[in-house]
């Protein structure tokens, strides 16, 4: 999918596990545990100019993956918010929570797209592909935002 459908559905995602005073915090943390297993893009070789192709909805998008890369997401936010922007109520157990809600919701929506995603490696490597949606749809993105009133 799109990232902001990824963004946008990590945020809402997230925000519906959490209380009125965390919904902030939840929508921060989800959006980017959202779009945070595309950056597997950014897995390059100047040898081998398939690799990223190949290496695209890999092993960041599988499930066995949310705990560690959502880990990442939450060390890097606390680091920003808490260090650089001085927001010290952001504690690191509620991003984590946050930022895993949202991540778990990127390889199922990649899913529903015909290109699909490597949902169980490493048991397997086989893409998963529902094709239910297309890769840009903004249907599904409507339905998502349109949630959040």
């Amino acid at each position: 999918m799109d990232p902001f459908t990824q963004g946008a559905l990590g945020a809402a995602f997230s925000q519906s596990f959490a209380d009125k005073k965390k919904i902030p915090v939840a929508c921060i943390a989800g959006m980017f545990g959202g779009l945070a297993p595309d950056l597997d893009i950014f897995i390059r070789s100047a040898s081998d100019p398939l690799l990223g192709i190949e290496f695209h909805r890999h092993f960041t998008h599988s499930i066995w993956f949310i705990p560690f890369g959502s880990l990442f997401v939450a060390a890097a936010m606390w680091l920003v918010f808490t260090r650089l922007l001085s927001k010290r109520n952001w504690d690191f157990k509620t991003l984590y929570i946050f930022s895993t809600l949202g991540f778990a919701t990127h390889a199922v929506l990649d899913a529903c797209t015909s290109y699909g995603t490597r949902l169980f490696w490493p048991l397997s490597n086989a893409r998963v592909a529902w094709d239910t949606v297309a890769v840009i749809d903004p249907i599904p993105t409507l339905m998502v935002l349109y949630s959040w009133y």
